[in-house]
């Protein structure tokens, strides 16, 4: 027990030099919660609850909770979900993958060119584009921009924030059984960040109020070489395929746009529709016969 109480106080100690780089006290994250199969939307949230030993290391415990409802309703749903652990040395932000190991969340101090895998992907990676210091919000914070393996557009990562497309994970936003996609508000005892475009950051209420749209119908659905999609507006359309890579963007023109998908291999593939603010304005699942 005491060597136990010995090990947090350290740890609360050594904090104070890793404050800048991950999870000062406080820190919290939301995450916009688009389930594309299950038909729900809302926010991940994502709290900093206190310190534990996991693994042989003392490890931030980030408890998930998740607040859904039903496209076109407000009927909300709050359910607490599982712990993330993490630790941070040197720079490097490692995860516990839920069985016996640490791997790589985040490297800050990586150069351009270097990379480092996914949690629990041997061959699936995160290679750096470019970094730099940059202030946001009157602090400086290193910013790295990173691509996965087989994506087309890159990321931003920020030191305390993380990833900004991606879920804290660096590959999980892509997976149909976890739909985070994309961060909207981070905030901590001393600081916080809101991404372009959000005016609402879900902490007062259920959800923010630009994820409440409901998908947009895709057709011919199946298809073939083409869909259409009528839209309020101008914009982006970015399809991603099962593993969450981006095979098409198309940009958005008057309120209907036709897609070619004539390049594409028959399979599943999941849209999403951003107004010129980036904000998610729908999405849905489209079917390649």
């Amino acid at each position: 027990m005491w060597r136990g109480s010995f090990l947090v106080a350290l740890y609360a100690a050594s904090l104070l030099g890793q404050a800048q780089v991950w999870c000062p006290p406080g820190a919290m994250w939301t995450f916009n919660y688009v389930d594309i199969f299950l038909g729900y939307h809302g926010v991940q949230r994502v709290r900093y609850v206190g310190d534990t030993v996991v693994g042989g290391h003392l490890a931030q415990e980030l408890q998930e909770t998740t607040v859904t409802a039903p496209w076109g309703s407000s009927d909300y749903a709050s359910t607490a979900g599982s712990s993330l652990f993490t630790y941070v040395d040197s720079g490097v932000v490692y995860q516990w993958d839920g069985v016996n190991a640490y791997d790589t969340l985040m490297w800050f101090n990586a150069a351009p060119g270097q990379r480092w895998n996914g949690l629990w992907q041997d061959d699936f990676g995160l290679v750096v584009l470019d970094t730099a210091t940059v202030p946001v919000n009157g602090i400086p914070l290193k910013r790295l921009v990173v691509q996965q393996d087989g994506a087309w557009i890159p990321d931003t990562l920020y030191e305390r924030i993380g990833f900004q497309t991606l879920y804290l994970a660096g590959w999980s936003w892509f997976m149909l059984d976890t739909p985070w996609s994309g961060l909207v508000c981070y905030q901590d005892d001393s600081f916080s960040f809101t991404m372009p475009g959000v005016s609402d950051c879900g902490f007062t209420l259920p959800v923010p109020e630009w994820s409440t749209g409901s998908a947009s119908p895709a057709f011919p659905n199946p298809g073939s070489t083409q869909f259409q999609l009528e839209h309020s507006g101008p914009g982006v359309l970015r399809l991603f395929d099962t593993y969450g890579r981006e095979v098409v963007r198309s940009a958005l023109v008057g309120d209907r746009t036709s897609v070619n998908t004539a390049s594409l291999a028959p399979g599943v593939f999941i849209y999403h529709l951003y107004d010129t603010n980036g904000v998610v304005t729908g999405c849905g699942k489209w079917v390649k016969e």
